[in-house]
């Protein structure tokens, strides 16, 4: 198991959700996503419900916003981040973009 950390610039948004939360989505969708890419617990969402969600819940201020949707899916949680900006990844202390 490799250990890394991930820093964004700015968060618009985040949801930590137990497992039990988010039980439709691990499953459903999710057992599609892990038999393609398997032993992967990091993902960017594309056409996310999440960031439509957001929209609509901001009342049109946020709708010429460029939103991106970044998940991590654990053993035991789902964590659903939303920023404007990619994000930096350190392995080992190195930063990539």
């Amino acid at each position: 198991m490799e250990l890394f950390s991930i820093r964004w610039a700015d968060v618009e948004s985040y949801c930590r959700s137990t497992e039990e939360m988010r039980f439709k989505f691990i499953a459903g969708e999710w057992q599609q996503v892990w038999k393609e890419f398997p032993n992967h617990s990091f993902f960017k969402v594309i056409d996310s419900p999440y960031i439509k969600w957001i929209k609509e819940q901001a009342g049109g201020f946020m709708d010429d916003d460029k939103l991106i949707h970044f998940m991590i899916v654990s053993a035991d949680y789902v964590l659903d981040t939303v920023s404007k900006y990619e994000l930096h990844q350190s392995v080992d202390g190195t930063d990539k973009v």
